[in-house]
C-alpha cells in the first residue's frame, strides 16, 4: 500500500511538473503577445500620422491641381481665342496688318502688335512649362491617392 501511495504521489509531482511547465509556456506566449500588440499599436499610429500627412498633402495638391486648372482653362481660352485669329489671318494669307497680328511672309513669323490688347501674353515655352506642372502634378496626385488608397 505504502508503494501504491509513492506511486500516486510520483504521478502527481509528474502532473504538477507538467502543469508548472505548461503555465511557464503561457506566460512567455502572453509576454510576447504583449510585445506584439504594443509594437502593432506604434506601427498603427505611425501609419495614421503619416495618413494625416498624406491626407494633408493630397489636399494641397488637389487644392493646387484645381488652381493650376483654373489658370490653364484661362490660359488656353486666351490661347483659342489667339489661335483662332491666327488661324484666320493664315487662312485669308493676308499680308497686311490684321487685328495687331502681320506675317512676314518669307520668314512666316508672326509679329505682334504690343499695343493689342488681345496679343498672347505668354510664349511658347512657358506654356510647355505650364503643362509640364501640370501633367507632374497630375502624376503626383495620382500617386499620393494610390499611396493614400494602400493605407486605407
Amino acid at each position: 500500500m505504502i508503494t501504491k501511495l509513492k506511486e500516486a504521489v510520483d504521478r502527481q509531482r509528474d502532473q504538477l511538473r507538467a502543469k508548472d511547465n505548461e503555465i511557464q509556456q503561457r506566460l512567455q506566449d502572453a509576454d510576447a503577445l504583449q510585445e506584439q500588440v504594443a509594437r502593432l499599436a506604434k506601427v498603427n499610429q505611425q501609419l495614421r500620422r503619416k495618413s494625416e500627412l498624406l491626407a494633408s498633402q493630397a489636399k494641397s495638391v488637389i487644392k493646387e491641381k484645381t488652381e493650376m486648372q483654373t489658370k490653364l482653362e484661362a490660359l488656353a481660352q486666351d490661347m483659342g481665342r489667339h489661335g483662332i485669329e491666327i488661324e484666320t489671318v493664315q487662312h485669308t494669307s493676308v499680308p497686311e496688318e490684321s487685328n495687331g497680328v502681320e506675317f512676314d511672309q518669307p520668314d512666316g513669323k508672326i509679329v505682334i502688335d504690343l499695343r493689342d490688347p488681345n496679343r498672347p501674353r505668354f510664349t511658347l515655352k512657358e506654356l510647355q512649362t505650364v503643362l509640364q506642372e501640370r501633367d507632374e502634378l497630375k502624376f503626383r496626385t495620382l500617386e499620393l491617392e494610390d499611396e493614400l488608397e494602400s493605407y486605407r
